[in-house]
C-alpha cells in the first residue's frame, strides 16, 4: 500500500511537470497563431509602420515647444 501511495504521488508531480509544459506549449502556439498581429501591433507604435492605403495623421499638443534646426 505504501509503495502504491508513493506511486501515485510520483504520478502527480509528474502530472503536474506535463501541465506547466502543456500551458507554455499553449501559449507558445497562441504567440504562433496571432504572431502576425502582435508583429505589426509592435512595428506600428514601436517603428511607425503605416499601412498600404492607410493614411498617417499626428496630433501636436499646442503647448509643445519645438526646436529651432536654424540655429
Amino acid at each position: 500500500m505504501w509503495e502504491l501511495k508513493r506511486s501515485i504521488k510520483a504520478q502527480k508531480r509528474y502530472n503536474e511537470k506535463l501541465e506547466i509544459r502543456n500551458a507554455g506549449l499553449e501559449a507558445q502556439l497562441q504567440d504562433l497563431k496571432n504572431g502576425y498581429d502582435a508583429l505589426e501591433e509592435l512595428a506600428r507604435s514601436e517603428l511607425g509602420m503605416i499601412g498600404s492605403g492607410e493614411v498617417f495623421y499626428r496630433v501636436i499638443d499646442a503647448n509643445t515647444q519645438f526646436m529651432d534646426l536654424d540655429d
